[in-house]
């Protein structure tokens, strides 16, 4: 049954190319600055992923990195909560397994967005304070 249910989640995972990552990424955050952020984001001082068996993802994922980096790509217009639900934890699973953790950290902060339509840690941080993210 379990093997069963790890098919059908692997089944639903988007594929991504995992090379986006490190090339749409235009920041280098530290080895100190992730530890920060992985603090604010996710009330974990440990900003690395732990591959964990199916059962225990379901229901305490603690690293929310690659959950919301997965949301950026799956189309909400044609599946319910559920297959939603089920897409974004399948994808955020291949995402942990494919892909670093620096990369994945870098790759967000250039990503998110910080209002005014900025988008992107350096983008905010020259707006915002008149300085570079570093």
């Amino acid at each position: 049954m379990y093997s069963l249910l790890c098919i059908f989640v692997k089944s639903k995972e988007i594929k991504i190319d995992c090379k986006i990552f490190s090339e749409e990424s235009n920041i280098c955050l530290s080895e100190e600055q992730i530890k920060i952020a992985s603090f604010i984001i996710n009330k974990d001082k440990n900003p690395k992923f732990k591959k964990n068996p199916l059962v225990i993802d379901i229901f305490s994922q603690k690293n929310n990195i690659p959950k919301y980096i997965s949301i950026r790509f799956i189309d909400y217009h044609h599946v319910s909560t559920n297959e939603r639900r089920l897409e974004e934890l399948a994808t955020s699973r291949r995402i942990i397994r494919k892909v670093d953790y620096k990369t994945l950290y870098n790759y967000y902060f250039s990503k998110i967005y910080f209002g005014n339509e900025l988008f992107g840690i350096d983008k905010a941080s020259r707006k915002y304070f008149n300085k570079e993210y570093i």
